[in-house]
């Protein structure tokens, strides 16, 4: 580790607390990533995830953005092995090369997940004690922690209970992090330090989203989740206090499909979006080039999907 990284790591543990202090210089679980292929998902003869390509490399937070039903949560919850599926996930190192099964049989993976509910009647510390035997280690209480401590799960309001879920999630021994809308309930400041703590964590965390200013803040790599089907984008500001936009390729019938984008509303947004590389573009979205990079701008993609 390089001076600076230390010194950058120092200062942003001070900030969070003791908590990120005791991930960022106590994790020793190796680090593995996931990767999936031709993951497909069906109930009740329906297909509700069909994913070529997935790719959570290790030590990288992996965003899954997507509109409320857009299947963010299915596919998290099948990375973390809740369903049978087709296609495969397997588990990679640095190197890109599946690790031994001594390694991924000792492995601990956190998660937070919507469908999560603990124990009504016991208290914040007993629930912490519980998980520490369970995992062997010891989750750190900081000053929130601590402070509700004493409360029964049921007395908890909304985001102290989100709060508590994301600290169990997150503690050291996991080498791999899956957290499903982790932010909601918290309030303004739980939420940016929440963000932070997303963010400078050393370890792979899969995080499902749901707007694009979360993912703009933490994502080294983002999956646009539209009906089950997963479509790789690039989050991006081009100037600081610019809104945020994603660029995105492919052939014209694929992004319209798979954006979602079939809306007259939708036909103007990418006519104004299209980055300048492409050129004569048409009064309709049918009229552009076969192959297309668009750059589209967030907030309003955003409006587009809960038109």
């Amino acid at each position: 580790m390089s001076t600076a990284t230390a010194k950058k790591q120092s200062s942003n543990s001070m900030l969070l607390g003791d908590h990120a202090s005791a991930v960022l210089h106590n994790v020793t679980t190796p680090m593995i990533g996931i990767r999936a292929r031709n993951l497909k998902l069906r109930m009740n003869r329906k297909t509700l995830l069909q994913v070529k390509a997935l790719d959570c490399p290790p030590s990288q937070a992996t965003c899954l953005v997507g509109a409320n039903g857009s299947g963010k949560s299915l596919l998290l919850e099948t990375l973390c092995g809740l369903y049978d599926y087709s296609g495969t996930v397997e588990y990679m190192d640095e190197r890109g090369s599946q690790p031994p099964p001594a390694i991924t049989g000792a492995m601990k993976v956190g998660a937070l997940l919507q469908r999560f509910r603990l124990w009504s009647h016991a208290t914040v510390a007993e629930i912490l004690e519980l998980v520490d035997k369970v995992t062997g280690s010891r989750i750190p209480r900081d000053a929130i922690l601590q402070r509700i401590a004493s409360q029964q799960y049921r007395r908890l309001s909304t985001g102290e209970r989100q709060y508590l879920l994301f600290a169990i999630s997150i503690s050291p021994e996991m080498s791999c992090c899956f957290l499903d809308e982790p932010m909601l309930g918290l309030d303004a400041s739980l939420h940016e330090k929440a963000i932070e703590r997303i963010r400078i964590d050393p370890r792979t965390r899969v995080v499902c989203l749901h707007n694009f200013s979360d993912v703009l803040a933490i994502a080294d790599r983002c999956y646009l989740m539209v009906e089950g089907v997963a479509m790789e984008l690039q989050v991006q500001q081009v100037d600081s206090g610019a809104p945020a936009v994603f660029v995105v390729e492919g052939k014209k019938t694929e992004l319209r499909r798979h954006l979602n984008l079939s809306s007259p509303r939708s036909v103007e947004l990418l006519n104004q979006q299209i980055l300048p590389t492409i050129s004569e573009v048409g009064s309709d979205f049918a009229d552009t080039p076969p192959k297309l990079k668009l750059q589209i701008r967030c907030d309003e993609y955003e409006r587009i999907l809960s038109d």
